[in-house]
């Protein structure tokens, strides 16, 4: 299990300087280097870009808070990309391997309320963070 509280508390009071400019840019420059791989977002509706294979999500980028979940292949690109931004490995977009806490969630990434009674902060995936946001 993955726990995002450590993450997330350090920026509740003290929003990051990160906005979705700086985030497309970072989608953008980890997929030019992979004509296998998409940029996927609609701005102003979405809070997280998608980095997108053929039949997959492989990585997404928050667009208020330098976080990103990726592959284990995507990792060190967008770590490289920008270091200043919190990268964070997952198995799959799918997996229920992330948690964190109703109140740092709601102060942070996941404000909009109410969330889905389907969602549980104490298990949840990446999918599930875009699903809940928009």
């Amino acid at each position: 299990m993955i726990d995002l509280d450590d993450t997330l508390r350090a920026w509740v009071g003290s929003p990051p300087e990160w906005s979705s400019a700086a985030a497309e840019r970072l989608a953008k420059r980890v997929a030019a280097g992979d004509d296998q791989l998409a940029v996927s977002w609609e701005p102003g509706d979405d809070e997280w870009i998608r980095l997108a294979g053929d039949d997959d999500v492989r990585a997404t980028v928050h667009v208020r808070y330098p976080l990103a979940f990726a592959d284990h292949e995507l990792v060190a690109k967008l770590r490289a990309a920008d270091p200043a931004v919190t990268v964070i490995a997952i198995p799959d977009y799918d997996a229920d391997d992330l948690r964190g806490s109703p109140e740092l969630l709601r102060a942070t990434i996941l404000p909009h309320l109410p969330w889905s009674d389907d969602f549980d902060p104490g298990h949840f995936s990446a999918a599930d963070l875009f699903f809940e946001s928009v």
